[in-house]
């Protein structure tokens, strides 16, 4: 079985089904929170074994605190580094 990699525009993240996905990377983090609980909340109607990857910077430390909430709800380790940010 050959893997097989998609690039979805941000513009269009929001029309397709990703449950076809295992992996799903955000290279730049998205607009609002609102709009990253809706990318994992789609992926895991489908999956619980998924992955999300996202990257903040600096300029999106507002985001840093849900984010963290969010990650511990789930159960997920958070980065020493995204505390920090």
């Amino acid at each position: 079985m050959r893997s097989t990699v998609s690039i979805i525009g941000s513009e269009n993240i929001s029309c397709t089904d990703l449950g076809e996905y295992g992996v799903v990377i955000i290279p730049d983090f998205v607009l609002s929170i609102d709009d990253y609980l809706q990318i994992l909340t789609r992926m895991a109607r489908h999956t619980v074994n998924g992955v999300l990857h996202s990257f903040l910077t600096k300029d999106d430390s507002q985001h840093a605190g849900p984010l963290i909430e969010i990650l511990e709800q789930c159960g997920q380790e958070v980065a020493e580094e995204l505390r920090n940010l």
